[in-house]
Parts: structure tokens; sequence; C-alpha cells
């Protein structure tokens, strides 16, 4: 009777741990995407780097005040997805030229 129970708790638990992984890597994609337009490359290596780094995700980007800033979304998969999409924003400095700042 408690078998369910008890393995109910481990999928929650992997579901949990892969949620929070999955949020790790948004972050990181966020501010690599963010460091990326930054330098001024264009939207086309963003995307390729996310198709890399963070299959499935889906971004935009907005400039503030002499920054590019890039919001990141995705959607776990397996047991994680139970808990939706994760999502992450990063700023990075500025350097396109012509960039306001």
């Amino acid at each position: 009777m408690a078998l369910p129970a008890v393995i109910l708790v481990l999928v929650a638990a992997l579901a949990g741990t892969g949620v929070a992984a999955l949020q790790v890597r948004a972050e990181d994609a966020a501010a690599d995407a963010a460091r990326i337009l930054g330098r001024g490359e264009p939207a086309g290596a963003v995307s390729r780097h996310l198709r890399e780094q963070l299959p499935g995700a889906a971004w935009s980007s907005s400039p503030h005040d002499g920054m590019v800033c890039v919001r990141v979304r995705v959607t776990g998969a397996g047991p994680a997805a139970m808990f939706g999409a994760v999502g992450a924003t990063s700023c990075a400095l500025d350097d396109r030229p012509g960039a306001a700042g």
C-alpha cells in the first residue's frame, strides 16, 4: 500500500530536480544570448546557439538603458513537464554600433 506513495514521491523529486536543472540551463542560455547580441552578432547566431544549448527554447530581446536583455522560455520534458515552462532573463552591455547608451 505504501509502494505507490513512495513511487509518487520519487517521481515528484526527480521532476523537481529536472526543473531545477532546466532553470539553470535557461539562465546560462539567456546570459550567453545577451552577450552574443551585445557583441553585435545577428539574431541568427542566438537562435543557433539556443538550438544547441537548449533545444525547444523560445527567446526575445529588448534594449534597456545601454543594455540588451534576452528572455528565454523553455518547457521541460518527461516528468518535469508537469511543472510547466521555466524562464530566465539576462542583460549584457550593448556594444553594437549605433546602440543608445
